[in-house]
Order: structure tokens, then C-alpha cells, then sequence
């Protein structure tokens, strides 16, 4: 296994990732993108992500574990609707989704106000249960880049605690089957599927959620709300807090749940 820093960037096929031959021709050009390190918004990058990594909104019934249970969030998706004035068919994106339905902070916009959005889940075992769950979302199976090129990463699988490799201390530590696996920008993935305006972001990696919003492009991208986990930031909550409010945000609400299943805070838009 190939452990050293230079080797956590783009060491790996991803040819190997696949097995059909259809398959292994747009493998080579995202093996050929990565390798280039190319910008976010290469044209290639987003016509290989639309076409190939993109999942459309399912159109069957729900097929959920819970299905009476209106709202799974630790209370970010009543707070969010209460703040958007009970906004009916807006769009939201949510990342990391796990299987859709476990603490989701979108599942019950989607039900009750008829949202669609985009589910971003990178552990393939947490996607598959995601897509048995008939989300009326868009949905892909990658992880979000922390820098501002797609790159394939070392992937630490452990349902909600899952995480991207970057040294030794996330090699080690609890157990967890380490993957390969492709990470995009966040704002490709938005490209790929002609969307920058999101009425809430829901931003949930475990320790990368600062990395990921610094390669976001604000001045592109709208985003209204947003909850971002703050925990496991290396640099802190304050940390966190400043460089979103220097963004043009406000923070709200600092989400805390006895159980430890969220340590969100909550912001919004700052109107100008």
C-alpha cells in the first residue's frame, strides 16, 4: 500500500475501478484529467461527471427504514425551514448523504415541501443503501476534492464516520476498510448538473469541511444556508466561523445534540 504524502495524490488507476469495456474508455480520460490536475470548470471534467457520475432523481416510491418519521436531523431541517419561511421546491445539496435516510438534513424538505437537490455520498457501501431509498434527488458516489482539481484519494470506510486519508493519524487509529476512490470539486459536480443556485448546503466529511468550502467559488455559487460540521476542523469552530462570515454570511445557531449525532453550526446569507 502506497503511504507516503506525494502518493496520497493520483497514484492510482482508475481503470482499475472498473470492469466493462464502456467503462474503461471514460476512465482513461478522468485518469488523464486527474493527472493534469485541470481547472474546475474544464469542459471535459464536466461533461465526464454529467455523463458519467451523475445519477438522476428516482421516480419510484420511497422505500425508507422509517418512513413515519417525518424529520431524522438533529434539528438543522426544521430550523433551516423555519428560516426560509416554509419555502415550497427549492434545491439542496447535501454532503456526506450516508444511506439517505440516517440523520439526512434534507429527507424531510424533500418530503414536505417538495425539494429535489443532490446527494453526495463517497463510501460505496452508503450509497448503494441510498439509492435503495428512491430519493427524488440527483445523487453521485464520489467524494468532494479538497483542493480545486478532481484527484483520487485513500478513503477510510466507516458509515458516518468515513474519511479521506491525508496523513498517517487518518491511516491509523479505528478501524475502517481503506478504498480508493474519486474526488471532484464541488463546484464541477454543481456545473455538471447546471446549478449555482442552492437554497441549503448541508456539509458533513469529517474534518474537511474548511478545505472543501475553500475551493468553493463564492462569487459563482449562491448558496443561502448552509449547516457545516465543525468538530473535527483541524483549525477550530472560530476558525471556521470567521472565514464563512468573511464570505457574507451570519452565523445563526450552533446545533448540538446530546447523542453527538451533530456539531453543526448554521449560516445564512448576510442580505446586502
Amino acid at each position: 500500500m502506497l503511504t507516503s504524502q506525494k502518493c496520497l495524490l493520483n497514484c492510482y488507476n482508475v481503470e482499475e475501478f472498473f470492469t466493462d469495456k464502456s467503462q474503461k474508455d471514460y476512465s482513461k480520460e478522468i485518469n488523464q484529467l486527474n493527472r493534469e490536475q485541470v481547472s474546475m470548470d474544464d469542459p471535459r471534467l464536466i461533461k465526464l461527471i454529467r455523463n458519467h457520475w451523475i445519477e438522476n432523481p428516482s421516480d419510484a416510491e420511497y422505500n425508507l427504514q422509517f418512513p413515519d418519521l417525518l424529520d431524522p436531523s438533529a434539528g438543522q431541517a426544521p430550523f433551516v425551514d423555519n428560516r426560509m419561511s416554509f419555502k415550497e421546491r427549492g434545491f439542496y445539496v447535501e454532503c456526506g448523504a450516508l444511506d439517505g435516510e440516517t440523520r439526512s438534513n434534507t429527507l424531510m424538505l424533500e418530503r414536505l415541501r417538495k425539494w429535489n437537490g443532490l446527494l453526495i455520498e463517497a463510501d460505496p457501501y452508503n450509497y448503494k443503501q441510498l439509492k435503495e431509498k428512491h430519493r427524488k434527488a440527483f445523487s453521485i458516489n464520489a467524494c468532494l476534492s479538497i483542493y480545486p482539481f478532481p484527484v483520487i484519494m485513500q478513503f477510510k470506510q466507516r458509515f458516518n464516520q468515513g474519511k479521506l486519508i491525508e496523513n498517517e493519524r487518518d491511516r491509523g487509529g479505528k478501524k475502517g476498510t481503506i478504498i480508493e476512490i474519486q474526488c471532484f470539486p464541488l463546484y464541477s459536480i454543481l456545473l455538471a448538473i447546471n446549478v449555482t443556485r442552492i437554497d441549503f448546503f448541508s456539509l458533513d466529511v469529517e474534518g474537511d469541511e474548511l478545505k472543501v468550502l475553500q475551493t468553493l467559488p463564492f462569487d459563482q455559487v449562491d448558496i443561502e444556508m448552509m449547516t457545516v460540521e465543525y468538530k473535527h476542523i483541524d483549525l477550530g469552530e472560530d476558525y471556521l466561523k470567521h472565514y464563512v462570515e468573511n464570505k457574507g454570511y451570519d452565523s445563526l445557531v450552533k446545533i448540538g445534540h446530546y447523542r453527538q449525532w451533530a456539531n453543526d453550526i448554521i449560516f445564512k446569507k448576510r442580505k446586502t
